[in-house]
């Protein structure tokens, strides 16, 4: 993360270390293989505990992480968090 952290605002990746915190003990085994149905338990599991808001950065951010193993690392792998947002009050 210490690259990142070159990249982005000091708030961003304090957000993504947050993040990090609850998504590396989901998905640490194979972040290759996480399927749909595994994003959708983890989606409605953080709903319990966490806003909206706060699962839709954290969806963003593994979204991104797999966009970049497709396109910069060539992994040929499907993005099983694309296109998923929760509907916050403000939408």
């Amino acid at each position: 993360m210490t690259h990142l952290k070159t990249k982005v605002a000091d708030k961003t990746f304090k957000r993504y270390v947050m993040a990090m915190i609850h998504l590396v003990p989901a998905f640490q085994d194979q972040p290759a293989q996480v399927k749909g149905q595994e994003v959708r338990a983890y989606i409605q599991n953080r709903l319990k505990v966490a806003k909206p808001a706060t699962v839709n950065k954290e969806i963003a951010l593994m979204g991104g992480m797999y966009n970049f193993a497709q396109r910069e690392l060539e992994w040929e792998i499907l993005n099983p968090w694309k296109g998923r947002t929760v509907t916050t009050n403000n939408e």
